[in-house]
């Protein structure tokens, strides 16, 4: 038998239509779970980037610790000047709603940014309160590709103006 005459034989074998349907099936259907698993994964994951920085930034201005929270590390250093400890998530959002509450936020802007690396983030916000302007440092690290908080410092700021 030559290389022709095997190729006839395979295309009339009578299950052959039948494997390239099946395989034809299997592949629409791992593209179209894709399309509909992929959106919905990112959702639930704050993954970095613009969008991550955009949320934080957001709950700072509006002095929320609570939503703020969702994104802390299991333990996160907490440091309001002069006094710096290292905490569990539910204690620094009590430790940042108490802050919050003596210091209400009427405005912020960003001063430094670090979101390209895989591994950490870094935001430097001038935060101007009914009390005074505070130089605020967050350091995120990267861990299961999300990114959590791990640290927050603030602390008064020399500069008065945010």
């Amino acid at each position: 038998m030559n290389a022709n005459e095997q190729t006839i034989i395979v295309d009339k074998h009578p299950s052959y239509p039948k494997k390239r349907m099946r395989v034809t099936k299997i592949r629409s259907l791992v593209t179209i779970g894709a399309f509909i698993l992929f959106p919905l994964l990112s959702k639930g994951y704050p993954q970095g980037g613009d969008d991550l920085v955009s949320e934080i930034l957001s709950h700072l201005k509006s002095s929320n610790s609570k939503e703020l929270s969702k994104y802390f590390a299991a333990t996160v250093e907490v440091a309001i000047s002069p006094n710096a400890t290292v905490c569990s998530k539910k204690q620094a959002e009590h430790i940042l709603s108490d802050f919050f509450s003596k210091h209400q936020v009427s405005s912020l802007k960003v001063i430094h940014k670090i979101d390209s690396k895989s591994e950490y983030k870094l935001i430097v916000v001038l935060i101007n309160t009914n009390n005074g302007s505070f130089r605020t440092t967050i350091t995120m690290k990267n861990s299961n590709n999300r990114f959590l908080i791990t640290e927050i410092q603030i602390e008064n700021n020399k500069d008065t103006s945010p």
